[in-house]
């Protein structure tokens, strides 16, 4: 029997729920994708925007990377592994 509880229930239904500080973006939003996008373009565009939002190379364009620099991308991340379980 497998078990279901409300964490996995949240992490698997995101980007149907839209983000929660409530501004409407959805996990396909963040990633600059259509909500049908193939695997293969989700990858392409989590790359894109991995160079784009990483605190790394936002430090090297010398930028001071902030707490919300951090947690943008964290979610970005999220989105890109949730997408992808979906289209798989």
């Amino acid at each position: 029997m497998v078990r279901y509880d409300l964490g996995f229930f949240l992490c698997c239904c995101k980007s149907f729920l839209g983000s929660a500080d409530g501004d409407g973006e959805n996990f396909y939003d963040l990633l600059g994708v259509e909500n049908d996008a193939t695997p293969e373009e989700l990858k392409r565009a989590y790359k894109r925007r991995s160079l784009e939002m990483h605190p790394d190379k936002l430090a090297q364009r010398g930028r001071e990377v902030t707490p919300e620099d951090q947690a943008r991308f964290t979610r970005m991340k999220e989105a890109y592994e949730v997408c992808w379980r979906r289209s798989s």
